[in-house]
């Protein structure tokens, strides 16, 4: 299956498009596509809207290097790997909106349903590179989501109905105050049954935007959001229901989560003087969530209160007459966690409560010094410091540094080289400090990655790009949990390696696409299972998408996305077998005419049986063929 896909997918390389970007998340300083260092994809504003994404993740999973493990179906439970870190992979990706980091400090996944499609301008995606701007989690990268800012005054009604009583309802409002500050209101209302009983997802996002200049020097950006939800977990399939195709069935029908209050303010301001450019970010966060494991006699309920403070000053200057680009930061961080378990629904039992405060602070310093011969030079270092307190009884402290090298050459804005070397970073998560059930682990290390890369974008014209990576990661203290001890452990030492390739091409005036594909080695390099693969990484990924356009207004779109097979969860030993590879198949028809859009789809056209994630004997399929029809009118 996969040789006939990859020969599919590679007729098309030798007639490639591309655009030029402006990128922004890698030195915060927004520079063209082809002249970025290290590996960097961009996903667009014509992308999002033409996709069949009803979440963030699904936009990501079909660009080069990311797989997606989803397991409730319905977007809740979706987690992000990037260049093999299977299990850990939520650990080991930072993602951010607008800047502000969304990772928890627990292991439970990022909240990407709080993150509407409809709200997202585009997204930025650094490979293997950020631990210097931005610190923890980004072992394998960075993620920037980018929401919209309209100057333009109007309305912007949006409605999709599908499959599974599938109902999307979405109103943007945008005013021009006047030619210097500009205010948004958008809400956002989901509703689906779901493909799997007890499937269901009931949720609603509002958030209030405002932007501009307070002076010609000053900028500022302010953002309130507000999200809740209430969903159903399905849990997991046995081998037997799994491969007779009960796909539907669920074994815990009365599990539910719900997070009946999500709060984020965010607060940007920029001022340009003389001597360079300050950014000041402040952002707060509240968060109440709910898990009722009724078929496990399990109910706990979560508060998060986080603060952000991140300071920034860059200068774009001459350094012995040659352009040079300085940045220094500081980064604060404090979480206040408390969870609390009760004996059933109604809350009245109390068995047990933890507390939990987390503070990191970290400092950096990056720059980038364009050099003699088209040649330049990145080069950062950046240390933070870590405290945790447990119940105000028991405290772990750490300090880790990180590093970043990358030496560039740019020929005539169309050829990039560039050679990189990265330490990078993760702190172990609280949960994985910290058990109710065997207490504090003090033997547990921070992770960290030594990663080597060699890059090549490659723009010919308009009509063709082509973008390349090879890569090698020995990680030392790789953080694993161990189901033989119930615990999590570090691991000696573990390598990831691997190539990551992107195209865009437009061999016709009628039609585009982009061709994506990766293949990665993730391996145990130590004690009983070494030379083992890490569990749940797929080898081989790759994606095609097409357009059409038998008319300006009107598009038909197709994506093939493909996932090779890789060993069922926590099979360390490689003895279980293996997760079936798979290829799922959308297609939509777009008509875009002045302030009318409409969009027909179809996801899953083959209706393809899939898990994408799984263990031995347990399955966690992914949704049957499924269509869906929206509409959007901007006033």
């Amino acid at each position: 299956m996969f040789k006939k896909f990859l020969f599919s997918m590679f007729l098309f390389c030798s007639l490639l498009f591309a655009q030029e970007d402006v990128f922004l998340s890698l030195l915060l300083k927004p520079e063209p596509f082809i002249s970025t260092p290290g590996n960097t994809t961009v996903i667009t504003t014509e992308e999002i809207e033409k996709s069949n994404a009803s979440s963030v993740v699904e936009l990501l999973e079909m660009k080069k290097g990311i797989f997606v493990k989803d397991s409730s179906g319905n977007g809740t439970r979706a987690e992000v790997d990037l260049r093999g870190f299977g299990e850990t992979c939520s650990s080991n990706i930072l993602v951010l909106v607008d800047g502000r980091r969304v990772n928890n400090v627990d292991m439970s996944n990022i909240n990407w349903r709080a993150i509407p499609v409809n709200q997202v301008e585009k997204i930025e995606i650094i490979y293997g590179e950020g631990s210097v701007l931005y610190g923890d989690n980004a072992s394998a990268g960075v993620i920037n989501i980018i929401t919209k800012k309209s100057k333009e005054s109007g309305v912007e009604l949006s409605l999709k109905y599908g499959s599974f009583s599938t109902r999307d309802f979405s109103v943007d409002l945008s005013k021009n105050l006047n030619k210097n500050l500009f205010l948004g209101f958008s809400f956002n209302n989901l509703y689906s049954d779901g493909f799997r009983k007890n499937n269901k997802f009931a949720g609603n996002n509002f958030s209030v935007t405002g932007f501009g200049k307070l002076k010609e020097n000053i900028q500022i950006y302010s953002r309130v959001d507000f999200h809740n939800n209430e969903f159903g977990l399905p849990g997991f399939l046995n081998e037997d229901d799994y491969e007779k195709g009960n796909l539907k069935e669920t074994y815990s029908p009365e599990d539910k989560a719900q997070t009946p209050f999500d709060f984020n303010f965010q607060n940007i301001f920029s001022v340009k003087t003389d001597i360079g450019k300050t950014d000041i970010n402040l952002n707060y966060k509240n968060r109440t969530s709910k898990t009722d494991w009724i078929s496990w006699f399990w109910f706990d309920t979560r508060n998060t209160n986080d603060y952000q403070v991140t300071l920034r000053h860059s200068i774009d200057t001459l350094l012995y007459d040659l352009p040079a680009y300085f940045q220094i930061g500081a980064d604060f961080f404090n979480s206040k966690y408390k969870i609390e378990s009760f004996a059933e629904e109604e809350r009245e039992t109390k068995l047990q409560e933890q507390e939990i405060q987390r503070t990191t602070l970290g400092f950096y310093f990056l720059n980038k010094l364009d050099l003699f011969h088209n040649t330049n030079l990145t080069a950062g270092i950046r240390t933070e410091e870590l405290s945790d307190n447990f119940n105000s009884s028991e405290k772990v402290s750490e300090r880790v540094y990180s590093y970043q090298v990358s030496y560039g050459w740019v020929y005539r804005k169309k050829l990039n080289l560039s050679l990189g070397f990265v330490n990078s970073y993760r702190f172990p998560k609280t949960d994985e400090y910290y058990s109710v059930f065997t207490g504090l682990n003090r033997t547990l290390k921070p992770q960290n990655n030594y990663q080597t890369s060699l890059n090549a974008k490659y723009l010919v014209d308009k009509n063709y790009s082509v973008a390349v990576t090879f890569f090698n990661m020995d990680i030392k203290n790789e953080i694993f949990y161990n189901p033989v001890t119930w615990t999590n452990e570090n691991y000696e030492s573990t390598n990831h390696r691997g190539i990551e390739f992107e195209t865009i091409f437009r061999p016709f005036r009628f039609m585009n696409g982009t061709l994506s594909y990766s293949w990665t080695i993730a391996k145990l390099n130590y004690g009983d299972f070494k030379d083992k693969e890490i569990p749940l990484v797929p080898k081989n990924v790759g994606s095609l998408v097409l357009e059409f356009l038998p008319r300006e207004y009107l598009s038909l779109n197709l994506s093939t996305k493909y996932v090779d097979e890789r060993w069922f969860g926590s099979d360390f030993g490689n003895v279980q077998g293996k997760l079936d590879s798979y290829s799922l198949v959308d297609i939509s028809i777009v008509f875009k005419k002045n302030m009318l859009s409409l969009k027909f789809g179809v996801n899953n056209l083959f209706d393809t049986k899939y898990s994408p994630n799984g263990y031995s004997g347990v399955f966690y399929p992914g949704p049957a063929r499924n269509y869906f029809v929206s509409f959007g009118y901007r006033i």
